[in-house]
């Protein structure tokens, strides 16, 4: 989707440091010391918004203008939760150059849009009736809040729960967070047809001037997988042995280093009177 509006991106003339000018005699400069002038390319839409709060110098878009847009190739090879940041990276280099015409390699196709809050309360579709004109506009407004350099934060996974999150069973959380912990631009990721996809944005469309009050109802999910701890009785096979007996002990007055007490999977317990077979039908 590409804004119907373009204007040109205000290049970035800056070129730091200056040159010597003392000695007179040539010197060999070798070419492995060279690095290329650094060049903004045009946004492919309209111009990046102008900064304000914590992108009052420089916006994350500012950050994210001059990176090249994502190919479907790449796209088809994220895996989470290794390439989180790259996922949520290539939806803000499609902000910063107004063109979302690849958006639906960085989101699933029923991914939504709302209020930054894990319950997901009055979310609507990111392509909407207005073709995502909104989301776009919302999305570019809101990160041109946050600073270039802004913190990316990931809450870790522990390594056994990583597998519900690669494999599509549960999704995981980032988030931008601003320097008064006040202003929050946060991503639900999954997996989608075998690659990483955004599955929600949350945001607030305006910056709110203090901590914004949790909205009551139900609980809100995990922004990681967790352990779920067991309850109600105990199986069979994790119950303590009879009279406090270790599983697998000696039976009682064996030498020491006997083999553990066993008996045939079913077998009665000693002392037990015999059981006649019955047979069948």
């Amino acid at each position: 989707m590409k804004s119907p509006r373009r204007l040109p991106l205000l290049a970035l003339a800056a070129l730091a440091g200056t040159l010597a000018s003392g000695c007179e005699t040539p010197h060999y400069h070798s070419q492995w010391d060279r690095r290329p002038t650094p060049v903004t390319p045009p946004a492919e839409g309209r111009a990046v918004p102008a900064g304000s709060f914590d992108g009052a110098s420089a916006t994350l878009l500012n950050e994210y203008a001059g990176r090249d847009p994502v190919t479907r190739e790449e796209a088809a090879s994220w895996q989470l939760p290794f390439h989180a940041k790259r996922v949520v990276v290539a939806l803000l280099i499609m902000a910063a150059r107004d063109d979302f015409s690849m958006l639906d390699a960085v989101v699933t196709p029923t991914a939504r849009w709302g209020i930054p809050d894990r319950r997901e309360y009055d979310a609507v579709p990111i392509s909407g009736a207005d073709g995502g004109a909104g989301f776009a506009d919302a999305l570019r407004s809101v990160a041109s809040r946050f600073a270039d350099k802004a913190s990316f934060n990931c809450p870790p996974i522990a390594n056994p729960l990583q597998n519900y999150v690669r494999d599509g069973a549960e999704p995981m959380w980032c988030f931008y967070l601003s320097s008064d912990q006040i202003d929050v631009l946060a991503f639900k990721l999954v997996v989608d047809r075998g690659a990483a996809r955004i599955d929600y944005v949350g945001m607030l469309t305006e910056r709110p001037n203090g901590p914004v009050a949790v909205r009551p109802g139900r609980d809100s999910p995990p922004m990681v997988p967790s352990i779920k701890r067991r309850s109600g009785p105990t199986p069979p096979l994790l119950r303590p042995a009879p009279e406090g007996l270790p599983l697998g002990a000696p039976p009682a007055g064996a030498p020491l280093g006997a083999p553990p007490a066993s008996a045939p999977l079913g077998a009665p317990p000693a002392g037990a009177p015999p059981v006649e077979a019955t047979p069948p039908g």
